[in-house]
């Protein structure tokens, strides 16, 4: 099994994603240069979120010998 995400966020980025939402945007962009945070918050703002954004991603490996 893969390592898993997790998003720590305010409620600003809650306003313009849903959960589901927001962990399928980050998962496509886990390969990305600047995967994450920046790319939710940019698109957040993008959407019209009128609230503050802060996000922090958190990206979990898998097990060693399944890398």
């Amino acid at each position: 099994m893969a390592g898993g995400v997790a998003i720590l966020a305010s409620d600003g980025l809650w306003d313009t994603f849903s959960n589901e939402e927001a962990v399928r945007f980050i998962r496509e962009r886990l390969d990305e240069p600047h995967f994450g945070a920046k790319s939710i918050v940019l698109q957040s703002f993008y959407r019209g979120c009128p609230d503050n954004i802060t996000v922090m991603v958190v990206k979990f490996k898998g097990k060693a010998s399944e890398q």
